[in-house]
């Protein structure tokens, strides 16, 4: 095997390792989607069993749930309604912007009940922004 080869095989690997890492970010982030979810059913469900119903149609329906995180800014928060989408109106929205060389790519966020520690939140979902960021340009800073 040549040099050429050797370093071929070593960016693969770090490709690989990199979308790996992508991906170990999206598991972590999944379970806390499905909490969050039954915490605000469980809240709700104490104060209006149809409310409780409007929000798991509302999270049954992808595109109002990718509309409550249309956002226009890095950090966005929507408190109580703020939340234009029918089903939401009981609910907050922590959302946050992630990007490839300073473009906008896409979007995570947390929805709960409206009281949740919106600091922490805040802090939690800035924190893989800049994780999420920092993987991405480095995976794709290699292809050029």
């Amino acid at each position: 095997m040549n040099k050429e080869q050797v370093d071929s095989l070593y960016e693969d690997a770090e490709k690989s390792a990199k979308i790996n890492e992508i991906a170990f970010l999206q598991a972590q982030i999944k379970p806390h989607f499905l909490f969050n979810v039954l915490n605000v059913i469980a809240s709700l469900c104490r104060l209006d069993i149809e409310k409780a119903r409007e929000f798991l149609s509302m999270m049954d329906n992808k595109d109002k749930v990718s509309s409550l995180l249309n956002s226009n800014s890095n950090i966005s928060v929507k408190i109580g309604k703020e939340n234009y989408t029918e089903g939401a109106e009981d609910c907050s929205v922590v959302s946050a912007v992630y990007s490839l060389n300073e473009r906008p790519i896409g979007e995570i966020g947390v929805i709960g009940p409206t009281r949740i520690p919106y600091s922490k939140v805040i802090s939690i979902l800035a924190n893989i922004v800049k994780e999420m960021n920092y993987i991405l340009s480095h995976a794709y800073s290699n292809e050029k």
